[in-house]
């Protein structure tokens, strides 16, 4: 479908609206934003430490995480003053980069306006509170973005479009282990289509996964030894729990629980239907081997095998775009569970609402910070609030190094 003058202008409107429920959701954060966790206890330190290009090509928790380390490669050229708006500047950017892919990049099944302006606004309003606005969550955005290049309508690119592609999967692959997961799905993609771009996809795909599984692999004991990696009894209903119920309920469990069941367990029964009627559809079978392998390989490499709404992120959209998929059929399932589905998760959207993750009682960075400099405390204070920047154990963090000049 071609895209006309009037379909654009919808079309930024959509990246507009996008941009602003970003700012909504928590407008503190943008002007006077925190760094979260991992981001300044462990990659800013050693980014201070290490210099700018010498950052960019070390592994820190087990893994390689390219964005993570070029974001705060350039967050050490500024003052420290800056370095929490810098953060949430590089997130928000990753955040809109997600949202343009969803809107400007031709996917299969997704190409009325309607389609794309709905898959937009989901990346936004399904984020759930721990991966908002912080660069160590950024990896689950860009496995959506290599989600999207997996299911791009080639025919219909233009070659720029496919360059930008090419270079959003290298990033997303070079991020975390995440975006890897769908390794076995690009090489699905080109054995079935066995066009030129879908071999390309699946060599840059194959090499780079398997440079991350080396990474990983070399770091066995910070990477895999230390999640507590073992069998769980409840596995299979923290799975669904996480990859379907609550995503598609919002925060129902604890404030509606019999509605949490019917819509949950029901857009579970329906997809399952769904999936199982289409299935010789070759984008079925690429849509489902997505979710399968992200959902559950997320899964079982975190932490003790728990889960978490961070890891059901992604194979949740996957599941919105199989449903926005179908919308020009005019099926009335789909429609009832994007339009409850949305409106659950806007109920919860508000950061405020997330007591765990977000508390205007915590300190910002830039008071943490200026606490520090003034000696007033021996480290600077991050989000979550337990968190902190280990600045004892660090040899920037010295005195003299305290006080801008």
């Amino acid at each position: 479908m071609q895209t006309t003058k009037n379909d654009n202008i919808y079309l930024w409107l959509a990246f507009l609206a996008s941009a602003f429920l970003c700012y909504l959701r928590a407008p503190d954060l943008f002007y006077d934003p925190r760094i979260w966790a991992e981001g300044g206890s462990v990659y800013l330190p050693q980014a201070l430490e290490e210099g700018f290009l010498h950052n960019l090509f070390t592994t820190k928790l087990g893994y390689y995480s390219l964005f993570n380390n070029l974001s705060y490669s350039v967050i050490t050229l500024f003052d420290l003053k800056y370095a929490a708006l810098l953060s949430v500047a590089f997130s928000f950017l990753a955040i809109m980069a997600t949202v343009s892919l969803a809107l400007w990049l031709p996917m299969r099944g997704i190409e009325t306006t309607q389609q794309k302006t709905l898959l937009a606004i989901s990346i936004v309003i399904f984020s759930n509170a721990e991966i908002w606005l912080n660069v160590i969550n950024v990896q689950f955005y860009l496995a959506l973005c290599a989600f999207f290049v997996l299911m791009n309508d080639t025919t219909k690119s233009s070659s720029q479009l496919k360059w930008v592609s090419r270079l959003i999967l290298v990033l997303a692959l070079l991020t975390g282990p995440v975006s890897c997961f769908l390794c076995p799905i690009f090489i699905y993609r080109a054995y079935n289509e066995k066009d030129k771009e879908s071999y390309l996809l699946c060599a840059i795909t194959i090499t780079l996964t398997l440079c991350q599984a080396l990474i990983i692999t070399g770091h066995f004991n910070e990477s895999i030894g230390d999640r507590g990696i073992a069998f769980r009894v409840d596995a299979l209903s923290r799975w669904l729990k996480y990859n379907v119920l609550v995503p598609f309920t919002g925060d129902l469990k604890h404030s509606a629980k019999l509605l949490y069941n019917i819509l949950g367990y029901g857009t579970f029964l329906y997809l399952t239907y769904a999936f199982i009627t289409s299935r010789k559809n070759s984008d079925t079978q690429i849509l489902l081997g997505a979710f399968l392998f992200l959902s559950i390989l997320s899964h079982l490499f975190s932490l003790k095998m728990q889960g978490a709404p961070r890891y059901g992120y992604a194979p949740s959209l996957i599941l919105i775009f199989f449903l926005l998929r179908q919308l020009p059929e005019s099926r009335k399932w789909p429609q009832f569970i994007l339009t409850t589905s949305l409106i659950a998760n806007t109920l919860y959207f508000p950061m405020h609402i997330h007591e765990s993750i977000y508390s205007t009682q915590w300190a910002k960075w830039d008071s943490a910070l200026q606490a520090f400099r003034n000696n007033k405390t021996n480290n600077i204070t991050l989000w979550p609030n337990e968190w902190v920047v280990p600045t004892e154990s660090h040899p920037y963090f010295t005195p003299a190094q305290k006080a801008p000049e």
